[in-house]
């Protein structure tokens, strides 16, 4: 009877091991990740302490500048560092490479991971083509164009200013269809 519970445990946990695989391996900004449904790479990273903001119409193009790093003044801008704090502004890109329509979380789980545990969350939007998607979840149809995201993580300025110590950009990339299965990517700044 124990050895059934023991095997029943180990076969339990090799599937909870599997519903959220993590990659070891430690990729440089720019390199293509691929899983069973998406090519993703994190394209961009750099500080800043603001980020343009834009205001979307239907039917024109968004602004190409829209949460990059800017000089510019703007009148209530959201997108302006706390004191004390530096926003990391990143973008990727994204592909559904699979057959089926592909929904996922548009900030991916992104998060700043500082010093071997202080951890930052994202805010992440979606550029497809000519809008922008401003909700949390969008979808993608299969082999359909590569999208940009782009978004930012307000982080205190320690993590700028110590380049000693250890910061990655974790990713949760949708492994199967239903978003069911997820595969943490690692991105190493420094």
């Amino acid at each position: 009877m124990k050895k059934i519970i023991a095997l029943s445990l180990a076969i339990l946990f090799c599937f909870s091991l599997c519903a959220c695989a993590k990659d070891k391996t430690e990729y440089p900004v720019g390199s293509v990740v691929t899983t069973s449904v998406v090519e993703f790479s994190l394209s961009r990273f750099e500080y800043a302490e603001k980020l343009k903001n834009a205001t979307f119409q239907t039917g024109k193009t968004p602004d190409p500048e829209y949460l990059l790093p800017t000089e510019e003044k703007q009148y209530n801008n959201p997108f302006v560092a706390d004191d004390g704090k530096i926003m990391i502004s990143f973008s990727y890109t994204i592909k559904n490479i699979s057959k089926e329509k592909l929904t996922f979380p548009v900030n991916l789980g992104i998060i700043a991971d500082y010093n071997d545990g202080y951890e930052f969350t994202a805010a992440a939007n979606l550029i497809k083509g000519d809008y922008v998607i401003l909700t949390d979840i969008t979808s993608l149809d299969p082999l359909s164009q590569t999208c940009e995201g782009r978004g930012y993580i307000e982080v205190p300025k320690e993590v700028m200013d110590n380049e000693s110590a250890p910061l990655f950009i974790k990713i949760s990339l949708p492994n199967d269809s239903n978003n069911e299965k997820t595969t943490e990517i690692n991105y190493k700044i420094r």
